[in-house]
C-alpha cells in the first residue's frame, strides 16, 4: 500500500487512516495479531506523513507495541493473505 504514496501522489492521511480502520475493526473483533500488523503500518504511514513526533504516530507506536507479535514464519504473499484473511 506503501507504493501508493508515490505511485498515485497520495500524501495525505487516507492511507494511514485505512490501517486505522482496519486496526479498529482487529481490536474490536479481538483479533491482537492482526491488530499489531495494522497499528505498525499505521504508524509508518503516520510518520511518513507527520513525522516522528506527532502524537497519533508517537500513540500508534505505543499501541502496536502493547500487542503481542505473531511468528507465523509466512511468505510475504501467504502473510498479507493471512492479515486480509484472504484465501491462500
Amino acid at each position: 500500500m506503501f507504493g501508493l504514496f508515490e505511485k498515485e501522489d497520495i500524501w495525505d492521511g487516507s492511507i494511514a487512516r485505512a490501517y486505522k480502520d482496519a486496526y479498529d475493526i482487529a481490536i474490536e473483533s479481538g483479533d491482537e495479531p492482526r491488530a499489531r500488523v495494522f497499528a505498525e503500518r499505521t504508524y509508518d504511514a503516520r510518520r511518513l506523513i507527520e513525522g516522528d513526533d506527532s502524537p497519533v504516530t508517537m500513540r500508534m507506536k505505543r499501541v502496536a507495541e502493547g500487542l503481542p507479535a505473531e511468528a507465523l514464519g509466512l511468505s510475504r504473499a501467504d502473510f498479507e493473505n493471512w492479515l486480509w484473511m484472504l484465501p491462500s
